[in-house]
């Protein structure tokens, strides 16, 4: 574990909008032990981190500043650049089988993109639909966000298999 430990346990409280004590309730450590994580000094154990990693679905990589230049890291995509590395890094993925297209309509271009997975198809749809009702307000963020850690715990153990296609 390396430094960036301190600094991205603060930035994700701090995302989070959350109190050190509010925080440290949720992984159940005092506010004081928090405070020296945040300081650098003091390192958690390995079960605090899974804590951490599990409460606030975030990989431990990410939270020990481990993933580096990771192609396949999204967290933090920025700039079109970022969008291009990340598309390429799933068309290459060969657990996926996704295809894109170009469609010419005489005015401007656009790309399809099929994936040939159940699971994820049914996701997306059902992830539209979610997010359409809460843009339209139907739904509150909460709902949204409780939807939607539900769908990442659910599948947060099931590897992509040939089966699924």
């Amino acid at each position: 574990m390396n430094n960036n430990f301190s600094n991205n346990i603060k930035t994700l409280r701090n995302k989070l909008n959350l109190t050190q004590k509010d925080f440290a309730e949720k992984i159940q450590v005092t506010a004081p032990t928090l405070n020296a994580y945040e300081k650098g000094t003091k390192k958690p154990n390995f079960d605090t981190l899974i804590k951490i990693s599990q409460e606030f679905n975030i990989s431990l990589d990410e939270l020990c500043g481990l993933n580096g230049d990771n192609p396949n890291n999204i967290s933090n995509v920025e700039t079109y650049s970022d969008v291009f590395k990340t598309l390429i890094s799933l068309f290459e993925n060969d657990n996926l089988i996704i295809y894109f297209e170009l469609i010419n309509n005489g005015f401007n271009n656009k790309f399809n993109i099929k994936i040939q997975n159940k699971i994820i198809c049914e996701f997306l749809s059902e992830y539209k639909t979610m997010s359409d009702l809460k843009d339209k307000g139907s739904i509150s963020d909460n709902i949204f966000n409780e939807w939607y850690n539900s769908k990442l715990d659910k599948y947060n153990d099931r590897f992509i298999e040939h089966r699924d296609f």
